[in-house]
């Protein structure tokens, strides 16, 4: 148990070997991160929040947004444009949202910050224990995708000057990266799908509608212990004449609609609900390849 402990959290030697960690991020130009989840205050109070960073070379992209899961009221939202050369690994900004990631005790620092003091800093712990392992999956050749139900989250959250920082954490939440690994003829759209429920569980969708993929619908669901379920790969969202979105998923058999509350280009973001269940949900279509970012104005 003891030699366990030393290469989760270390990454120190046995024998002469130096172990590698259990994750990295990935180093293409081309490159989407996502975070969604719930985090609950010394209160009881609880908000759900997303993150975006994308990078397309030397150009970034950022999105976040906070809302109070009780009210379903959007708290504050932000998006960042940006040109940089990252002058350490693992570290990238766009406007007012950072990224981080500490290979050392594999974890990522990912935060907000406005100049009106809105925001947050979050600390997500990587380190998954056997029964949630990474889900890596190529959709299609030269197109990855990893997808994690992250271990514990911990930090804070800020609505005003006026306002003191609270502390916020939860037992995980959801990390996704799409990367582009070689040159790609065309650009790809990748159509994808975060939910959180209050009861704790979650779900997550991908899926590239062409002949030639290699893995074209990935989905996966956990109950509130982290347990993996069964689920149908087959969800299907689209929207409604009225503007709201249309969520289905045939097993476990769940029918949504979610009323957006955000939208960031290839980003919409809610609160989803049935007749029993309530969830906050992000779909996202992202153009991958042939430079899908515009350059900074």
């Amino acid at each position: 148990m003891y030699w366990v402990c030393l290469f989760f959290s270390c990454a120190l030697r046995a024998g002469s070997e130096l172990l590698p960690p259990p994750f990295l991020p990935s180093m293409a130009t081309e490159v989407n991160w996502v975070f969604s989840g719930l985090v609950t205050n010394e209160l009881g109070e609880q908000f759900s929040y997303l993150f975006q960073m994308q990078r397309d070379g030397l150009r970034y992209h950022s999105v976040a947004a906070l809302f109070d899961a009780e009210t379903k009221a959007l708290l504050f939202q932000d998006e960042g444009f940006g040109e940089m050369t990252p002058e350490l690994p693992y570290r990238w900004s766009a406007g007012h949202s950072f990224l981080r990631f500490n290979p050392i005790n594999a974890s990522w620092i990912l935060g907000v910050s406005t100049p009106d003091k809105q925001g947050f800093n979050f600390k997500i712990d990587m380190l998954n224990p056997e029964e949630k392992p990474l889900i890596q999956e190529q959709l299609r050749s030269g197109l990855s995708v990893v997808m994690s139900q992250t271990n514990l989250l911990n930090g804070h959250i800020r609505l005003g000057a006026e306002r003191s920082e609270q502390f916020v954490t939860a037992s995980h939440a959801w990390m996704r990266e799409i990367s582009v690994l070689t040159p790609l003829e065309n650009s790809h759209s990748v159509n994808g799908l975060l939910c959180h429920f209050k009861d704790g569980s979650s779900l997550y969708s991908l899926n590239l509608h062409e002949d030639d993929t290699q893995s074209g619908a990935v989905a996966g669901w956990f109950d509130k212990m982290g347990t993996a379920k069964t689920i149908s790969q087959f969800i299907d969202s689209h929207q409604l004449p009225e503007g709201a979105w249309e969520i289905n998923v045939p097993l476990p058999r769940l029918h949504l609609l979610l009323a957006e509350s955000i939208k960031h280009n290839t980003i919409t973001a809610g609160f989803a609900e049935d007749k029993t269940e309530n969830a906050f949900c992000l779909l996202s279509q992202d153009e991958l390849g042939m430079h899908a970012l515009a350059p900074v104005v």
